[in-house]
């Protein structure tokens, strides 16, 4: 069903979902508010510390460090540049601009954007209710917040995605394609949304999505400064880069929303397994993990192919793995759930103890939680205890959900 119809179900209506939702994100923030100040006073610092955003020295360091590099058209030059190669051909035009117009376009669409896709959902009784619960999901979304901080390119995806759903919803074949196409093409995982397509039997649009994404990251290569084959190296050089800092360091678990990430502290941190931390046990450990996970997450798309659920669950299952599969996997991809809460705000999604249950996991993965940091892996470029939660709760969260697809217990009227 369209996220976007009429509704017409006299059950937990549209309104009464966001505003709880609102109600969930006001209370988070205050309560974060609440422990930051207290951590200021109690160590008797002048200066108020937001706990969740990342170092100020180092804002918006996501976007600003690749401009250089993106401008000269030479973008495997710069160490940092570690996405595919597409991605530089999007914020190539950003760069023709000062480094601050073009971050305040860049982020200025996002937001644009993300507002006319909350304004859609939230239903027209009250002009005044619909601008303050949509100004309320803009600035109390402690990912969009974060994303914002950083600067990062998942504000860009979520644009290409947010296009490509609408655009299924609407059966708008070439635009999605398109669309989901150049979100793999600087990301990849969005791959998980061709599920949607196979559930659909649609295997053409399947192998269309796969060239077309295919041919986006490759032809750019061709451009760029030096070689096809020079740019090639440079690219595996610095995801090397990046696996080694991210994935076998501790760099990754800095706000961060990945099941990896919560196994490995599990296994190597001083306080649980104490397995001796060698490269090698490390580089098992994440083989494991990506077998495991692929085949877990093969294993339950291949269900959700043969149950055919309504769209909001299989489009919040397809998001929430999308999230927490990945080894490296931080805090702004949370922002990516705006997709699956458009379609479950329009749908009947069961009892009102049932949508209060989603809108409670929604809530919680979107409030900050870091209210403290676990001491072995302390401080900024450490795990604070959301590492833990995020994952927990996105595991609890696609459990039902898909406890739900098994046993066909979906209605699927419109809210």
């Amino acid at each position: 069903m369209l996220a976007f119809e009429k509704e017409t179900h006299p059950n937990m209506t549209r309104q009464n979902k966001i505003s709880f939702l609102c109600s969930l994100l006001l209370l988070g923030f205050i309560l974060t508010g609440v422990v930051d100040y207290a951590r200021s006073v109690g160590n008797n610092n002048l200066v108020f510390n937001v706990s969740y955003l990342f170092l100020p020295s180092d804002r918006f360091r996501d976007y600003l460090n690749l401009l250089k590099a993106t401008q000269a058209w030479d973008p495997y030059s710069n160490y940092l540049c570690v996405y595919f190669p597409f991605t530089y051909v999007l914020l190539y035009p950003f760069t023709l601009f000062e480094p601050w117009v073009g971050l305040g376009l860049f982020v200025g669409s996002f937001l644009t954007f993300l507002g006319i896709w909350i304004w859609r959902i939230i239903p027209s009784y009250s002009i005044f209710s619909r601008i303050t619960n949509t100004l309320t999901l803009l600035m109390l979304c402690y990912p969009v917040l974060f994303a914002i901080d950083r600067g990062n390119l998942e504000l860009g995806v979520f644009i290409l995605l947010g296009t490509f759903l609408f655009a299924y919803q609407k059966r708008w074949i070439g635009l999605a394609l398109t669309a989901l196409s150049a979100a793999i093409a600087v990301k990849l995982y969005p791959l998980v949304f061709l599920i949607l397509f196979a559930i659909d039997r649609r295997p053409k649009l399947i192998a269309g999505a796969l060239a077309l994404s295919g041919l986006m990251m490759i032809v750019p290569l061709w451009t760029f400064e030096g070689s096809f084959l020079t740019n090639w190296e440079a690219i595996l050089t610095n995801l090397k880069l990046l696996h080694q800092h991210y994935v076998f360091e501790d760099g990754g678990l800095s706000f961060a929303t990945s099941l990896y990430n919560i196994l490995k502290l599990i296994l190597f941190s001083p306080y649980y397994f104490h397995a001796p931390r060698t490269h090698e046990n490390l580089a098992l450990f994440l083989q494991l993990y990506v077998t495991f996970g692929g085949i877990l997450f093969l294993a339950a798309s291949y269900f959700l192919v043969q149950k055919k659920p309504p769209l909001w669950m299989s489009v919040t299952f397809l998001t929430l793995a999308m999230i927490l599969l990945p080894e490296q996997s931080h805090d702004y991809k949370l922002i990516h759930l705006f997709l699956p809460l458009s379609v479950f705000v329009a749908t009947n999604t069961g009892t009102r103890t049932q949508d209060l249950r989603y809108l409670l996991l929604f809530g919680l993965m979107w409030i900050p939680k870091h209210y403290f940091f676990i001491p072995a892996f302390a401080g900024r470029g450490g795990a604070s205890v959301s590492t833990l939660i995020n994952p927990i709760v996105g595991l609890i969260f696609a459990g039902w959900i898909f406890t739900r697809v098994l046993k066909k217990d979906h209605p699927c009227d419109l809210a």
